[in-house]
C-alpha cells in the first residue's frame, strides 16, 4: 500500500498550483511595469512557493515514487519514472529562476523575469495536472503489489 496518502499529495498540489497562479495573476495585473515593491511581493510568493515545491518534490522523491517503482504493475512503475523525470527537470528549472530572481533582478529585468516565470508556470501546472491525472489515476484504480 502506499505510505505517502494521496489526499495529502492532492492537497499540496493544489496549494502550489494557487500560489503560482496566484504570482502569474500579480504578473499579469502590473504588466512588466514592475515597481520596487511590486518586485519584492513577487519575491516573497516565489519564496513561498519554491518552498513548498521543494518539501513537496522531496516527499515524492523519497517516498512516493520509490514505492511505484517496485510494483509488479509495469503501467505504475513507467508513469511514476516518467514523472520522477520530469520532475528532475521541473527542479532544475525552478533553481535556474530562484538564483536569478532577488528583489533586483525582479525589477531590473521584469521581462526577463515574467517570461522565465510563465514558462515555468506552465511547465510546473501541466506537470501536476499530469501526475494527478495518470499517475494518481493509476494508483486509485489499480492495487499496487510491490516485489
Amino acid at each position: 500500500m502506499i505510505k505517502m496518502d494521496i489526499k495529502t499529495l492532492k492537497e499540496e498540489h493544489s496549494k502550489v498550483s494557487e500560489l503560482t497562479v496566484k504570482i502569474k495573476d500579480k504578473i499579469n495585473s502590473v504588466g512588466r511595469n514592475i515597481s520596487i515593491e511590486e518586485a519584492k511581493s513577487l519575491r516573497i510568493y516565489l519564496v513561498e512557493l519554491f518552498g513548498l515545491l521543494k518539501i513537496h518534490i522531496e516527499k515524492e522523491d523519497q517516498i512516493l515514487y520509490p514505492e511505484l517503482l517496485r510494483s509488479l504493475d509495469p503501467q505504475l512503475r513507467d508513469a511514476a519514472a516518467s514523472i520522477m523525470e520530469e520532475n528532475k527537470k521541473i527542479t532544475q528549472f525552478m533553481q535556474s529562476i530562484e538564483s536569478k530572481s532577488s528583489v533586483m533582478e525582479i525589477y531590473n529585468l521584469p521581462n526577463k523575469f515574467c517570461t522565465e516565470f510563465n514558462n515555468f508556470s506552465f511547465k510546473l501546472l501541466d506537470r501536476i495536472k499530469n501526475e494527478e491525472l495518470v499517475l494518481i489515476r493509476l494508483i486509485d484504480i489499480k492495487k499496487v503489489e510491490y516485489t
